[in-house]
């Protein structure tokens, strides 16, 4: 395990997933998790963001999201075929299309526009010059303010994508703040409660859908940081907690598939915990092979 890693921000990467397998297996506490789990990993692209070539930034990016993501996508889509030809006796040929379309997908690809999605702000927010870049940030939230959804039919979520550099601004600009954690702890139990006494309406990124306008993205990014600051006062180094981040890329694709084959959908916690278990033990397993490169990515 890299020494460099942050146990806070990993203990944070694994709250996110938990909070994202929980919203595809039961509706419960919906509102609380939506409006902060995805844009969490934006937020930390920009709070961990350091200057490097563009072509460091493509080679880095491709690594640890594109690479795990055609060879997720080629698994996923065989297991997918064989178990829908046995089930429905032929072939899902446009369901197959669409995942390669990607973007809005459903199960058992559900997740996969998200690693599109941040390499594409990743590398926007690399090319756009410094003094642009809240202008840019400014215009992507207004675009999926006003044109959300139809944003999200773009192909591989790159629109949506694009647009979330305003989290990932978020995430750099709140790293220049000193905020003492004790205000943070507040403000992400506050915008947590907001949300989920539904104050504000929570977030959708994949569909384009960022709630109540401005306010939500604000809730947001005040837990996201709050969240944060809170951690990293309080959660001390473990490597353990490192290890199990540093294979959340399966978890995150992988859990759905199980979904997708379990095929029951009753919402119960036995559900959701056996789905979680059974996600990070497909990723420690793979990750202890020569696929790791291909199927965590490289540098996790």
């Amino acid at each position: 395990m890299k020494a460099t890693r942050s146990t806070p921000i990993d203990t944070l990467r694994i709250l996110g997933i938990c909070a994202i397998v929980i919203g595809h297996t039961t509706p419960v506490a919906r509102d609380a998790l939506f409006i902060w789990h995805v844009p969490l990993f934006f937020f930390l692209t920009g709070w961990l963001w350091r200057d490097r070539p563009l072509r460091a930034e493509l080679g880095t990016r491709f690594r640890t999201l594109l690479v795990p993501y055609v060879w997720w996508l080629a698994v996923v889509g065989a297991v997918f075929v064989a178990v829908y030809a046995i089930r429905e006796r032929s072939l899902p040929l446009r369901a197959v299309v669409d995942a390669v379309y990607g973007g809005t997908v459903g199960r058992p690809f559900t997740t996969f526009w998200f690693f599109s999605a941040l390499f594409v702000a990743a590398v926007v927010w690399r090319v756009t010059p410094a003094r642009a870049r809240l202008v840019v940030a400014a215009a992507g939230l207004a675009a999926l303010t006003f044109a959300g959804p139809q944003l999200s039919a773009a192909p591989l979520a790159v629109a949506v994508g694009a647009c979330c550099v305003f989290f990932v601004a978020a995430g750099q600009l709140a790293r220049t703040v000193r905020l003492p954690w004790q205000v943070g702890a507040v403000l992400a139990v506050v915008g947590v409660t907001a949300a989920a006494v539904d104050v504000v309406a929570p977030l959708d990124l994949k569909y384009g859908d960022v709630g109540t306008p401005v306010a939500s993205v604000a809730v947001s990014v005040l837990i996201c940081w709050g969240a944060l600051v809170t951690a990293e006062h309080w959660v001390p180094q473990a490597p353990w907690v490192s290890s199990l981040a540093a294979v959340g890329t399966p978890v995150i694709l992988v859990h759905p598939l199980l979904l997708f084959v379990l095929g029951t959908g009753d919402g119960s916690l036995v559900e959701f915990v056996g789905v979680l278990v059974v996600s990070w033990l497909i990723g420690l397993g793979v990750a202890r092979t020569s696929l790791r490169p291909r199927l965590v990515g490289a540098s996790a």
